[in-house]
């Protein structure tokens, strides 16, 4: 065992760097996470949060991963790690969470590695597919669409990544998507299985993801004064999003 002054950020970005070097994400220069930018609309990243250990002696921590368009208000901390968080998916820890716990020897630097290790192991079986299958704004609407399909709501009122909708060019009913959340509504909240078309419950649910998507994402289509400002606040974002990042150097 290998003990001395265990740096978690050193061994994180030695055991990520060479994969996610490869895949093209760099260091940035001012949060010092994995970014990287596909066809200046997404930024993808990778982050390392440390967290309070359960077992007395041991530290832990988290690798996060996260991804937002260059249509949000702002690329800014909060937003990028409110986007990064785990739980707000469909995702499970078994099947794909955002983000995974890890514990080490808070003195043990080969178990630290180890741990680090692990976290790489889940990243490359989970994480990875994500970011390789984005390589568009389409792409990265079809990963909303899976797993944060709350960041596409309101679209009238320009708010969190729902400007994707009217810069793609969307027209899709969003009923797949329904239909999904409905079933995993099913068997996670309901012991009889079902949820009525008469319920609160459908209803609510329904209201969330077909109209509050689809609903303000047509209302946008139909106004052709409030479309012109959600293109033209769109083209504003991006601009100043990228220039964000070029001061960052994620992108030169």
């Amino acid at each position: 065992m290998e003990k001395g002054n265990v740096s978690i950020k050193k061994i994180y970005k030695s055991v990520f760097g060479e994969p996610l070097f490869q895949k093209g994400f760099v260091i940035d220069k001012k949060y010092g996470w994995f970014m990287k930018v596909v066809g200046e609309d997404v930024l993808q990243y990778f982050r390392l949060k440390s967290d309070q250990a359960d077992s007395r002696g041991k530290k832990a921590f988290f690798v996060e991963m996260g991804m937002v368009s260059m249509y949000i208000k702002a690329i800014d901390k909060d937003t990028l790690v409110y986007n990064a968080k785990r739980a707000y998916t469909l995702m499970t820890p078994k099947e794909g969470s955002t983000s995974y716990r890890f514990e080490y020897d808070s003195g043990n630097i080969s178990d630290a590695t180890a741990r680090m290790k692990e976290a790489l192991g889940e990243a490359e079986n989970v994480f990875f597919p994500c970011t390789d299958a984005v390589t568009d704004l389409n792409s990265y609407l079809e990963y909303c669409k899976a797993y944060k399909n709350y960041a596409l709501s309101y679209a009238t009122r320009f708010v969190d990544d729902s400007l994707i909708l009217i810069v793609s060019s969307n027209h899709d009913d969003f009923e797949d998507v329904f239909e999904r959340e409905l079933n995993v509504r099913r068997e996670s909240y309901f012991e009889n299985g079902i949820i009525d078309e008469n319920s609160e419950e459908y209803k609510r649910l329904r209201y969330c993801v077909i109209d509050l998507i689809a609903g303000e994402r047509d209302k946008v289509y139909a106004d052709k004064e409030l479309y012109s400002a959600a293109l033209e606040e769109a083209k504003r974002r991006k601009e100043a999003n990228l220039e964000m990042l070029r001061e960052m150097e994620v992108i030169s």
